[in-house]
């Protein structure tokens, strides 16, 4: 469940993903403008892109912190409290399951 909130809202946030050659335009862009020298373009492309990557996962991060703490608040169970819950529930019908009387019983 968590999966499908999170999905769309970081693909809604799509722009912190700044692909290389997006990085290298803007770069190019500022070296352009003087704001850069051209000799900087390589490394400010990596610095931008590096950047861009620290971000979306610093986003992804608070994402899944604030998913977490919402489902946690909602009381949502998780895979483990399912699997405990059945393996409990095995246990349980294990114990109500009377044993069965052994094939060689004369006794009946």
């Amino acid at each position: 469940m968590k999966e499908h909130l999170e999905r769309p809202l970081l693909l809604g946030i799509g722009l912190l993903a700044l692909t290389h050659e997006k990085a290298r335009t803007i770069a190019e862009e500022l070296a352009k403008e003087g704001h850069a020298a051209r000799d900087e373009v390589s490394h400010l492309t990596d610095e931008l892109v590096k950047r861009g990557e620290e971000e979306r996962s610093a986003l992804r991060k608070l994402v899944r912190e604030e998913l977490d703490a919402a489902l946690t608040d909602m009381h949502v169970a998780t895979v483990s409290n399912v699997e405990a819950l059945k393996a409990e529930i095995e246990a349980l019908k294990a114990q109500l399951t009377p044993a069965a009387p052994p094939e060689n019983d004369t006794t009946a």
